[in-house]
C-alpha cells in the first residue's frame, strides 16, 4: 500500500496467495483473492490476518461487498487459454459469505467460465463472465436471470441506479437497463 500524497510505501501485506487476482475493502476489512482457491481477510486497522474463507474449488477472480455479505467470483487461470477445451470440473460461480460468521451461505451457479466481475445493490447480485453472459441473482430467493450478450468474454461490470455497464474482449461497453430483470 502506498500513501497517495507522497507515494511512499506504507505497508506490504502478505496475502497468503501465490498470485493475487483481486482485492476489495469495506470499512473494517481488506479481502484478497488469488490462485490458491480461498479469500484472505485482513483487518484494515492493523492489516493483521483474520481468516481464510475456504470453499472455492477454483481461483478467486472478483469481489463485491455489501453491509452483510462478501461475494467472490471464481474461475481458473491455468486451464490452457482461449480456444482450449475447458475441463468441466472447474468452478465458475459466485460464493456468498456472511460477514458476521465468515461462513459460505450460498453458491450462485450458472456461469460456465471465469467470473470476472461482480457488483451488488440493495436487491441483486450482478456477475459477468468469460462465457459472454451477465447473470443477475435476486437476493431474496436467488432467482436468476441470464443475459447472453453474444459478445465473447466479458471482463468487467459496474452498475448505477438504473443500468448495468459491461465490457469485454470485443472493445465495446454495453449499457443494459436494470428494468429488464423485473419479477
Amino acid at each position: 500500500m502506498w500513501n497517495r500524497f507522497d507515494w511512499e510505501k506504507v505497508v506490504s501485506i502478505p496475502s497468503k496467495h501465490n498470485i493475487v487476482l483481486s482485492v476489495v475493502v469495506d470499512s473494517e476489512y481488506l479481502y484478497a483473492g488469488g490462485i490458491d482457491d480461498f479469500v484472505s481477510v485482513f483487518k484494515l486497522s492493523d492489516f493483521s490476518h483474520v481468516i481464510n474463507l475456504e470453499g472455492h474449488n477454483a481461483d478467486v477472480f472478483s469481489f463485491a461487498i455489501d453491509d452483510d455479505y462478501v461475494y467472490s467470483g471464481s474461475g481458473e487461470v491455468w486451464w490452457g487459454g482461449p480456444g482450449s477445451p475447458r475441463p468441466p470440473s472447474f468452478e465458475s460461480s459466485v460464493r456468498v459469505w456472511k460477514k458476521k460468521t465468515w461462513e459460505s451461505v450460498k453458491t450462485l451457479d450458472g456461469h460456465t467460465d471465469n467470473v470476472n466481475a461482480i457488483a451488488v445493490d440493495e436487491t441483486r447480485v450482478y456477475s459477468s463472465s468469460d462465457d459472454g453472459t451477465v447473470r443477475v441473482y435476486d437476493k431474496t430467493d436467488w432467482t436468476q436471470w441470464v443475459l447472453d450478450l453474444q459478445s465473447g468474454p466479458l471482463k468487467t461490470l459496474v452498475i448505477d441506479d438504473e443500468h448495468i455497464y459491461v465490457a469485454g474482449n470485443d472493445c465495446l461497453i454495453r449499457k443494459v437497463p436494470k428494468s429488464l430483470f423485473q419479477t
